[in-house]
């Protein structure tokens, strides 16, 4: 089935809305949820920052890390403060995990390139990863000389936060829908008032031409002189009125050389 003219620019223009808002929609989803996850992991480090002063306090007296007898219980009490903690693990230099807290708190070594990074970080500055199922926080721990001794990592459940990703995706979805409502009634509107104007200016444009013919005179057509269609469609017919009677000329002298 062939689309009219007029169904293939409202199809056209109604992609164009559809797809302009769904960029929208892409867009303000991707920065407002950078954001909210680097709001959290802004917590995230607070948290660890809170934990690292504990744990440096012993550093700070000449204390080996392995040696810091209250490193247990404090993180374990802040483990047990928060339910979206998964773990908070305490290792030295090698990676080798010293104090571990938390229900997924069970290996004996930290990935190698944690402690890398953790290890690498200048004093005060947090390391952060975004892994598929946890939001990890590393620090740094220094000794009493400034030698980088080991690292703290938290690390926390992602199901709070991907719960409120998707409840600020729905509410952009549904601002979007609105605005693509109001876009679309506006486009509607638009549309058809130019394709109105469109249609009464090809209508009068053909009825003009259809009366052009040999010996007939032209009947009266004033244009519209903001419409570009109907000024073109009267210059056509003055051309083409001055070519039939040249031809009509042209006709008159060759039967009077005949005669």
């Amino acid at each position: 089935m062939q689309v009219p003219l007029y169904g293939k620019i409202g199809l056209g223009a109604f992609g164009s809305v559809v797809v302009a808002v769904a960029l929208l929609v892409v867009l303000t989803f991707l920065k407002a949820n950078d954001s909210l996850v680097r709001m959290t992991e802004g917590r995230h480090a607070f948290v660890a920052s809170t934990v690292q002063t504990q744990l440096q306090t012993g550093l700070d007296l000449g204390l080996e890390l392995a040696m810091e007898a209250n490193a247990a219980q404090v993180i374990g009490a802040v483990a047990a403060a928060n339910p979206l903690i998964r773990s908070i693990e305490v290792f030295d230099e090698h990676g080798n995990v010293l104090f571990a807290a938390g229900p997924a708190a069970r290996r004996t070594q930290v990935p190698p390139f944690w402690r890398a990074a953790i290890t690498r970080q200048p004093a005060g500055s947090a390391w952060s990863e975004r892994a598929q199922s946890a939001l990890v926080t590393g620090l740094p721990l220094v000794n009493d000389f400034g030698k980088t001794v080991g690292g703290l990592a938290v690390s926390y459940s992602r199901n709070a936060l991907d719960a409120a990703s998707r409840a600020m995706l729905r509410h952009i979805l549904a601002g979007c829908l609105k605005v693509l409502a109001v876009t679309l009634l506006i486009m509607m509107a638009v549309v058809l008032a130019l394709l109105r104007h469109t249609g009464r200016s090809f209508r009068r444009a053909t009825t003009a031409l259809e009366a052009i013919g040999p010996g007939a005179p032209l009947p009266p057509f004033t244009p519209d002189k903001l419409d570009e269609l109907e000024l073109a469609t009267a210059r056509f017919r003055g051309r083409v009125a001055a070519g039939w009677v040249g031809l009509e000329d042209a006709d008159r002298r060759l039967d009077a050389l005949g005669g």
